[in-house]
């Protein structure tokens, strides 16, 4: 059996651009889930959300491809409800999401700081994103 950074590969490298607008258009239901085990990881998350609706919006174009797709499956992953391990077992459903947000962040690490560090980063995109309709 694989790792769970292979796992995540395979996966990203299906991801389109109507993957990125659907998670997007449901980052409510992503935050929503940010409890149990994914509560510590929710800071990147959240970076996670902005650096994909900046890049979207085609404020920050300095993430590669590969990046933006890890990302986009990772939250596509958290909102998903058919998981490795479903969300509805105890704990367990939870913590292979947050295996996948670890393994993603092991792999785009560099590219989330630099996004981080970036000045032009928009603190208001989840807000808006929560408020959502378009």
């Amino acid at each position: 059996m694989g790792s769970m950074e292979d796992y995540v590969k395979e996966k990203a490298g299906g991801i389109v651009d109507s993957d990125i607008s659907w998670v997007l258009a449901n980052v409510a239901g992503i935050v929503g889930k940010l409890v149990g085990p994914l509560e510590t990881l929710g800071g990147q998350v959240r970076l996670f959300i902005s650096m994909l609706a900046d890049y979207q919006a085609g404020r920050y174009g300095k993430a590669p491809v590969w990046t933006v797709c890890v990302v986009a499956f990772t939250l596509l992953y958290i909102l998903m409800p058919f998981d490795l391990v479903p969300d509805f077992i105890p704990f367990a459903g939870l913590a292979d999401d947050a295996l996948v947000v670890a393994a993603a962040l092991s792999m785009v690490g560099e590219d989330l700081k630099a996004y981080e560090a970036w000045p032009g980063k928009e603190g208001g995109t989840i807000h808006r994103a929560d408020g959502g309709g378009g």
